[in-house]
């Protein structure tokens, strides 16, 4: 499964399309941060972006923490969403905003539910889920990573 996301990635940046990759992480309600504070704080997860994805990815300031602490390679913009291609780190705002220049989401799922004050809305019917993989996280015992690319 990993070479298959990984061939799947790789044909997406060798194709140079000025399209985004989107990295989000939710609970069961597509819930983002709770009692403002992040839901996307897992080592594992961390990790498993860096086995994914060899460029930079952008990120807003708030997320830098964890990206440092994680060893990440990452680009801060004051406003991330600008860019509309790469690869895209997103936590504190929903990436509906950004649906037209998405063509790829990877979804971190928690598989639990919290009291959400900020969730996603992004209409997930233009996509056609790929895989799906659960693995173990350090904060959570099972955490899904979902792949759906735009539908075109």
């Amino acid at each position: 499964k990993f070479l298959e996301v990984w061939n799947l990635l790789s044909r997406r940046f060798q194709e140079k399309t000025k399209n985004m990759t989107v990295i989000i992480c939710l609970d069961d309600n597509n819930g983002m941060a709770f009692n403002k504070r992040r839901q996307s704080r897992d080592s594992k997860v961390m990790e498993n972006i860096r086995e994914l994805f060899g460029e930079p990815i952008h990120i807003a300031p708030y997320s830098e923490k964890i990206f440092q602490i994680a060893g990440l390679e990452y680009t801060v913009c004051a406003d991330p969403a600008s860019s509309k291609d790469g690869v895209l780190f997103v936590e504190t705002f929903d990436p509906a905003l950004l649906a037209d220049c998405i063509d790829l989401l990877v979804i971190y799922r928690w598989n639990r539910l919290y009291p959400a004050d900020l969730c996603c809305t992004l209409d997930l019917s233009g996509f056609h889920r790929g895989e799906s993989v659960e693995f173990v996280g350090s904060s959570h015992e099972k955490i899904t990573r979902e792949i759906f690319e735009k539908i075109k």
